[in-house]
């Protein structure tokens, strides 16, 4: 059934969306909720996507993508400029949100700084990170064993969503999609780099953009 990959991704970005249209949000720039084929078959939607929009690509602040289960959105490895811009936007989460597992000891969300932002391409912000657009998945925690149950599997069923994780997950996305789109600027894009593992496709896209 793909619940988990990518069904918990796909409704959770169709959530936040929900959210932020039922809240009234009208942020400064525009806010793009994307869902995209052929991932698995090498990135086919994200990377016609960029090449499509390819002259638009400079001015993409961020993408944040949801594609690794059920488990609730809990840290992003950004540099250290990202975060001094994106400290304001998560600080939101930490005020106002609980974790959804009672027993977690530390920040409700958590920016880890790292040298830079790259991509290998298994996953469809390796396609904008080809493009030098800052793009992660998002860092989970949680009770999900997804690598080792559901992902590519027959066990990848409707019961293995975990409510309270698809709606932090789903408020922490809207959070932060309205708080990048009203940064007085575009994210920083020093650091964000192809390549770095994975199936190493986004090298090979960030050659074909450059054309």
């Amino acid at each position: 059934q793909g619940t988990t990959d990518n069904g918990t991704g796909a409704t959770s970005t169709l959530e936040a969306a929900r959210i932020l249209a039922a809240v009234g949000a009208k942020p400064k720039r525009t806010l793009r909720f994307c869902l995209w084929g052929g991932e698995e078959e090498g990135l086919l939607g994200s990377h016609g996507h960029v090449q499509r929009f390819r002259a638009d690509m400079d001015k993409v602040s961020a993408v944040f993508n949801h594609d690794t289960g059920t488990n609730w959105a809990q840290t992003l490895s950004v540099t250290r400029k990202m975060a001094e811009q994106l400290e304001p936007v998560f600080a939101h989460v930490n005020r106002l949100m609980k974790a959804p597992d009672e027993d977690f000891d530390g920040e409700v969300f958590d920016l880890r700084i790292t040298q830079s932002v790259r991509g290998g391409g298994g996953s469809d912000h390796a396609s904008f990170i080809a493009a030098g657009v800052p793009a992660w998945s998002w860092g989970l925690k949680g009770r999900s064993d997804y690598f080792q149950y559901t992902w590519h599997t027959q066990w990848d069923t409707i019961d293995v969503a975990i409510e309270e994780y698809q709606r932090h997950t789903a408020t922490v996305i809207a959070i932060a999609a309205l708080g990048t789109a009203n940064l007085d600027q575009l994210l920083d894009r020093e650091g964000v780099s192809a390549g770095g593992g994975g199936r190493g496709q986004s090298s090979a896209f960030a050659e074909e953009i450059g054309r």
